[in-house]
């Protein structure tokens, strides 16, 4: 057997302003930078934890041949520059086309690209390849939990299989899941396909697997999926609600040989997703009284505060300030912050180095309404270069977020990094010599990765609502493309 493989990853927030460019995905993030040919194979020595990864390794157990011909992830973002897809899409069809003969294709996608001009980017490329390939060429693909599948999407595909993880845990066991897809396809022929999209929207802090009902849910999604035998595979994406087109939103995938179980299976997740809809929209508390919360908490373990607003992971910027200026404003002690996105202070603070006192307007530059804390800092810690990550959910890839510095302010340290990604690993703390778990309060900006690496050493954890571009509550978004009768929580349709 031989495998065509590419990667092609980008979670788009329709409603950030500028565009996402083909210089975004070459640069990367913390799972590396785009990679081409020969290149891809390099995750096999890394164990970078990608799908990626597991198919290669599934590629192994098979003793199929994988010949690869690109992968890149584009830190979550603004819309894809359509000079950018184009080429990026073209290069995969190209190298393709150089390594045929080939037996089948595999993708490691997200979900929720949108292009310039195009609502669904996987959709389009699945669609390409179909085209040019033939109906009879085998094509899997891998997908985020956050994808909005689509028709297309399904269309195209001989197989879709989805994250069962928020924080994603298993990116490389969904890798593996897609090569044994392709495997049955390869063997048995075509699959029975079920897609059914869910009615309304389930915002993005709500959709943990590690709280309820998330959890209740992917635990049925685990049974079902291990009970039938005639269902090969079953998939919940709650979907991605910050990128507007009319298919967003949740969606069920079922395959199998069988065609009444397989319709079965899907019809019972639907009904049980369904009957949660009122759990997901919970409202959180602003800057003020979460930091409140954290002051009063009396545990032995940190208050944790995620600010999950400001997460890079859904196009936040990582910069805004009115957690800081709540945890100033009410003299928080034995605080850590955890990071800022401010490339002007972290250098302003190299330069002077550690034991200096500065004086910097920090963060608050990027998202509209808010403004930075202007003060004087201390210089406690200066570091830069790579490092490797040690948690749960990315350990083992390398991350460089350039120079990063510690700045405090009376009880207070925040982290300050001249890249933008999310915090959701112990190391970004540790690399600037600060223990989270010593601290009495602990802020973080991300949704709900973190969960996999401080929920374990937290105490309690207060989600704040501080205003940022990673929008939760679904009500307040100005959606102009979403399909109409979209339930979007409190009464409120699209």
């Amino acid at each position: 057997m031989r495998i065509a493989v590419a990667g092609l990853q980008h979670e788009t927030n329709t409603f950030l302003p500028s565009v996402t460019t083909l210089a975004d995905f070459e640069r990367g993030s913390i799972y590396g930078p785009l990679r081409r040919g020969p290149e891809v194979l390099s995750f096999l020595e890394t164990g970078n934890p990608v799908p990626m990864t597991g198919f290669l390794q599934a590629c192994q157990s098979y003793r199929w041949t994988a010949l690869p011909a690109l992968w890149c992830f584009g830190e979550p973002g603004a819309l894809v520059a359509a000079d950018a897809f184009h080429r990026l899409a073209e290069d995969i069809i190209s190298r393709f086309e150089a390594m045929r003969p080939f037996d089948a294709i595999y993708l490691d996608l997200h979900g929720a690209l949108v292009v310039e001009g195009q609502d669904d980017g996987e959709g389009a490329l699945l669609a390409r390849l179909r085209d040019h390939f033939g109906e009879g060429m085998p094509i899997a693909a891998s997908l985020d939990l956050h994808g909005n599948v689509t028709e297309q999407m399904v269309a195209a595909a001989s197989f879709l299989v989805a994250y069962r993880t928020y924080p994603h845990i298993d990116m490389r066991e969904t890798g593996a899941r897609a090569a044994a897809g392709l495997r049955l396809l390869t063997e048995k022929g075509p699959m029975e396909k079920f897609h059914r999209k869910l009615p309304f929207l389930v915002p993005i802090h709500r959709q943990t697997t590690l709280t309820s009902p998330m959890r209740e849910l992917y635990g049925m999604l685990a049974h079902t999926e291990s009970r039938e035998g005639a269902l090969e595979s079953l998939s919940f994406l709650p979907g991605f609600p910050l990128s507007d087109i009319a298919e967003c939103g949740p969606s069920i995938l079922a395959y199998g040989y069988d065609t009444d179980v397989v319709l079965s299976a899907g019809m019972a997740m639907v009904d049980a997703i369904s009957a949660q809809e009122s759990a997901f929209l919970v409202d959180l508390p602003d800057a003020d009284e979460a930091v409140r919360r954290a002051i009063a908490w009396s545990g032995q373990r940190p208050a944790l505060i995620a600010d999950v607003q400001d997460n890079a992971g859904g196009g936040g910027t990582s910069d805004t300030m009115w957690l800081v200026r709540a945890l100033l404003a009410q003299d928080a002690q034995d605080v850590a912050v955890g990071m800022v996105f401010d490339a002007e202070a972290a250098k302003a603070a190299a330069s002077a180095g550690v034991g200096a006192t500065i004086t910097v307007a920090l963060g608050g530059k990027l998202f509209s309404g808010d403004r930075p804390v202007e003060s004087e800092f201390e210089v406690k810690a200066v570091s830069t270069g790579p490092f490797r990550l040690s948690g749960p959910m990315a350990g083992g890839a390398m991350a460089d977020l350039g120079t990063m510095a510690v700045l405090r302010h009376g009880g207070v340290e925040i982290i300050v990094v001249s890249d933008r990604t999310q915090c959701h690993d112990l190391e970004f703390f540790r690399r600037v010599g600060i223990e989270p778990a010593q601290r009495a309060i602990l802020v973080v900006k991300s949704t709900n990765h973190y969960r996999a690496a401080f929920q374990p050493i937290a105490g309690t954890i207060i989600e704040a609502g501080c205003p940022g571009a990673c929008v939760m509550d679904p009500t307040t978004v100005p959606y102009n493309a979403l399909r109409p009768g979209v339930r979007l929580g409190r009464g409120k349709t699209s």
